[in-house]
């Protein structure tokens, strides 16, 4: 039985965009990826660890029911996010992402 695997994208921004860029990435880049496959759960962070450059760190999160799920639908969602993030912020941000299996979590 596979289990759920969550991919991480962590983004670094300078403090001038990240209100427009997190604004945008709710009210629109998501919504646009949830139309083409919707993940078990999102959740965005921001990193409270400050960079000594002042940019802004966020880590967000999707879950997925599997790796399969995630290849075969995740990596084209998270194509489309980026694309649209580009057509605002293209050259404004770095990001770096990471597959995770879960192994475990406590139930509520």
């Amino acid at each position: 039985m596979d289990s759920n695997v969550v991919y991480n994208l962590t983004f670094k921004l300078g403090s001038d965009i990240s209100d427009d860029w997190l604004n945008n990435l709710k009210s629109t880049y998501l919504p646009e990826c949830y139309a083409l496959y919707k993940p078990i759960h999102t959740q965005i962070n921001e990193i409270l660890i400050k960079a000594e450059d002042n940019d802004l760190t966020f880590a967000l999160q999707f879950t997925f029911p599997s790796e399969g799920a995630f290849l075969n639908e995740g990596k084209q969602m998270l194509k489309v996010l980026v694309l649209s993030m580009d057509k605002d912020f293209k050259n404004r941000y770095v990001y770096f992402g990471t597959l995770m299996q879960v192994l475990h979590t406590d139930p509520k």
